[in-house]
């Protein structure tokens, strides 16, 4: 099984992923399987009716011609969903949940599941299926190789199957110790006025060479980190973030940037764990290599 995984529970959150997701699917002809997860202590319990009938039903209206799948679980619905990950290209889910009872809340297990899941989570907040198509995908650069190649790779993925500009967007807290981060001089020194837009290009150089079709701009801001990025962000469809990825129980805190990003950005947010693809090779000399970068399917 592979494609994409939207996980509903009856709120509008769940309803605006479905749409998202059912969206992403056509536009990268992919499969869509839509999954409720119930939780044990819930079982015998009053409840709503099923909403996989009408999230499928909003499936196939956002994303006609999408081959569809309804699947029912029972189980913690952070495990369930976990484990189903590891079949699909991407899960998408929503920032908010439904009902009083809190660990029925999808949206309660968002950041969890953006923490510990094998394949990159989109994370859908509210008014944001109503995101501007055209916006740039914005890419959160830190500087660490490990984070960094995963988040370019499906930046200008996800930057082509939508045909806008990339954004390498970088900032930094003057408080946070150079060498943790590479390109920490960069923020300290935009405040002089110097464009530092070539060594982020740099950077992704790589990316830049194999996508010759996408727009490439740059945004070096100082200040911390999240802000800067949400500066960055403003008018984009799309936000990509690197995580932990430690995938397990003891790895279910994310950092505080994408824990900011999460709670106030107005795009769709996609996280994305470390070295879901291996390291591209160094291009040789004159030019990007024929076969071109192996990117996960989004």
């Amino acid at each position: 099984m592979s494609g994409i995984l939207v996980a509903v529970d009856g709120s509008a959150s769940a309803a605006a992923a479905v749409t998202v997701a059912a969206e992403h699917a056509a536009r990268a002809a992919e499969a869509l399987t839509v999954v409720h997860v119930v939780e044990p202590a819930l079982i015998g319990r009053p409840h709503g009716p099923d909403p996989l009938p009408d999230a499928v039903a909003a499936a196939h209206t956002a994303g006609p011609g999408v081959e569809i799948r309804a699947l029912g679980r029972t189980g913690p619905i952070d495990d369930v969903l976990v484990e189903l990950a590891r079949d699909h290209d991407l899960l998408v889910v929503g920032s908010r949940g439904h009902g009083a009872v809190r660990d029925a809340a999808l949206g309660s297990h968002a950041v969890a599941l953006a923490a510990a899941a094998p394949c990159p989570v989109l994370v859908v907040r509210p008014g944001a299926e109503r995101h501007r198509p055209g916006g740039p995908v914005v890419a959160a650069l830190r500087g660490d190789p490990t984070r960094d190649e995963p988040v370019l790779d499906v930046a200008f993925a996800e930057a082509t199957l939508r045909g806008v500009p990339v954004v390498l967007a970088h900032g930094v807290s003057r408080g946070v110790p150079v060498r943790r981060l590479a390109l920490a001089a960069l923020a300290t020194l935009t405040v002089g006025g110097t464009d530092h837009g070539p060594d982020l290009r740099a950077h992704a150089r790589r990316w830049i060479e194999r996508h010759p079709d996408v727009e490439v701009r740059t945004e070096v801001r100082p200040g911390a980190a999240a802000a800067a990025l949400l500066e960055a962000a403003r008018g984009a469809s799309l936000i990509v973030l690197g995580t932990r990825g430690r995938g397990t129980r003891a790895g279910l805190v994310l950092g505080s940037v994408s824990q900011a990003v999460l709670h106030h950005a107005h795009s769709l947010v996609l996280l994305v764990p470390p070295l879901l693809v291996p390291p591209l090779p160094v291009p040789p000399p004159g030019g990007p290599d024929s076969k071109g970068s192996r990117v996960p399917r989004q």
